[in-house]
């Protein structure tokens, strides 16, 4: 089963939106600053949006010892959070979990922050073997999905569960799928994200279901993941038209299977 292998590109999306909010906020906290906070800022934004990751770190570190050292920290685990992502991005895991780690321990983050920042950790101390560490992560991102309900955790922990080949955990969350439906999506990135996340928790749904030999459930998740394609994820299209033409073919329905092999071929 093909998972989206567009991860750095969404968080990069997502990550400029929020450091662009950060940068009109900015002003209101640093009065007074010698050092030019905002003109820095938007250095670091132009490297981000660049992916020049490593450029753009230098100037979040910057900020964030600024920060540190100012009466207001109130944004303070917010541009740790940003480095962390810069670090993240740029290949440098265990760089990225110490800064993640300073966002989660600093204080409390909204919401929405701390389901980017564990989700960003779980997949670090995964990458680097911490088992301990991804159960106390997930453990928290499982409380947030009780709270919340959004795509963005559950794609996480099916994610998770999925490449760690536990099967019968992602399939558990099928029920939980009723709740992402029908949410507010202000713009159309939003939309989108919403949208990629739904499509690579159709992917671990139906992979699992072929695991488990139940091939009519697999296909029925495979038609949800065509429905879900956005131009993030058009590419993945002629694989889930051969992961198709592999279920029918455990079926035993060779003209649906030849039927996609087709179609598998014609889109590539």
């Amino acid at each position: 089963m093909l998972l989206n292998s567009n991860y750095k590109k969404r968080i990069q999306t997502y990550i400029s939106k929020v450091i662009l909010t950060l940068f009109i906020l900015f002003p209101q906290v640093i009065s007074g600053q010698e050092y030019d906070v905002e003109s820095e800022m938007e250095k670091g934004i132009a490297y981000f949006n660049n992916a020049q990751f490593n450029e753009a770190f230098t100037k979040f570190e910057k900020i964030s010892e600024v920060l540190s050292q100012s009466e207001d920290q109130e944004l303070l685990p917010i541009i740790y959070y940003n480095c962390q992502h810069c670090k993240y991005l740029s290949g440098d895991i265990r760089g990225s979990i110490s800064y993640g780690e300073k966002a989660i321990n600093l204080r409390p983050l909204p919401p929405d922050y701390q389901i980017y920042v564990l989700s960003t950790l779980l997949k670090a101390y995964d990458e680097l073997g911490f088992k301990d560490k991804c159960v106390s992560t997930i453990a928290k991102l499982d409380l947030l999905w009780k709270s919340f309900k959004v795509t963005d955790i559950l794609e996480t922990l099916v994610v998770y569960y999925y490449i760690h080949q536990d099967h019968s955990k992602v399939i558990s969350f099928e029920n939980e799928l009723q709740y992402l439906t029908n949410i507010d999506t202000p713009n159309d990135l939003d939309k989108i994200t919403y949208t990629v996340h739904l499509n690579t928790i159709y992917m671990c749904m139906s992979g699992s279901f072929s695991e488990l030999k139940n091939y009519n459930k697999s296909i029925s998740y495979l038609e949800k993941c065509l429905e879900t394609l956005t131009p993030y994820t058009q590419e993945n299209k002629s694989a889930i038209y051969l992961d198709m033409a592999d279920q029918y073919n455990k079926l035993g329905d060779k003209k649906s299977a030849l039927k996609y092999q087709k179609l598998a071929i014609e889109t590539e």
